[in-house]
């Protein structure tokens, strides 16, 4: 396990010591590690990126977001978050993006595909709420 943490010349020798020969199982960094050397991270051959603090990663119009969606890839991902969510679709279709882009590609569909979700009046709505069950519950 390597912290992937402190200042820019310990990190440089970090990334020559162990990143770059890949001698190393676990790299732990922060969010604002992450977006400096954002360069030099996304080439690594992530095969699992674990994201705590995921309640950061709700909003897919951050640089956040969009600096772990276009250059972090890897075969598995997984969002940590005690932080509870306010109902709020669009933040639900981000986490599960980033978790699953094949699988949430789109939020244009996820939101047609809940669209009635916000009427409470509606009498699908507990029809709603079990399909958005249904297809979350992998992801549990």
């Amino acid at each position: 396990v390597i912290s992937y943490i402190g200042k820019k010349r310990k990190r440089e020798n970090m990334i020559e010591t162990y990143v770059f020969r890949t001698d190393f199982d676990v790299m732990l960094t922060s969010y604002s590690i992450l977006e400096v050397d954002k360069e030099i991270l996304s080439q690594i051959p992530w095969h699992v990126i674990v994201f705590d603090e995921g309640h950061l990663l709700k909003n897919p119009k951050t640089n956040l977001f969009n600096t772990i969606n276009d250059l972090f890839f890897s075969d598995f991902r997984i969002i940590a978050t005690a932080t509870p969510f306010q109902n709020e679709i669009d933040e639900f279709w981000a986490l599960l993006y980033l978790i699953s882009p094949r699988e949430f590609c789109s939020l244009n569909v996820f939101h047609s595909f809940f669209s009635d979700l916000y009427d409470l009046s509606d009498k699908n709505h507990e029809i709603i709420i079990k399909r958005l069950h249904k297809i979350i519950r992998p992801y549990l």
